[in-house]
């Protein structure tokens, strides 16, 4: 979904801070944006509600749930798997069993997108996401369509099991 009032609280917050801060700054200089440094209006909007590049050292990779890496291309999402020094290995006295897949990366619960410039945007929780009818609904695009109506506050979209299974 694209930025603006249409998307809810990232939209209205980089709103803000546009209009607090002044919105003449480069978004490569406040937000390190490579690849993005002449973007301007809702495409900018749009790049600075990412989460942005993995730190110095961390790869990221999105998967299916059978595990095969999926396309960055901004739109593809997919399970968000990291690796490096950093990146947990192995829970405390090994309880929980095998962390990693089978290149070393972790599954860290979200599910996300990646662009071709590198940048990861979280779209939800693996944990989150709710099947309807055989199509997976993204519980935080729910939340962003309620709150983007005025009379709309605050929003929480909880899945709970159908009694017809």
């Amino acid at each position: 979904m694209p930025a603006g009032d249409d998307e809810g609280v990232p939209g209205r917050l980089w709103r803000r801070s546009d209009a607090w801060l002044g919105n003449d700054r480069n978004v490569a200089d406040r937000h390190h944006l490579l690849g993005y440094a002449d973007l301007t209006g809702e495409a900018r909007l749009d790049a600075q509600s990412k989460q942005g590049h993995a730190p110095f050292g961390v790869e990221l990779k999105i998967t299916d749930d059978a595990g095969r890496r999926l396309a960055w291309d901004g739109t593809t999402s997919g399970r968000l798997k990291v690796r490096g020094p950093a990146v947990a290995k192995a829970y405390f006295n090994g309880e929980g069993g095998q962390l990693l897949d089978a290149e070393g990366y972790f599954d860290t619960g979200d599910v996300s997108t990646i662009d071709a410039h590198g940048y990861m945007q979280i779209t939800d929780r693996s944990k989150d996401i709710i099947k309807s009818g055989g199509e997976w609904i993204s519980s935080i695009d729910l939340e962003n369509l309620a709150v983007s109506n005025p009379a709309v506050a605050e929003a929480a979209v909880i899945g709970i099991q159908s009694p017809m299974g």
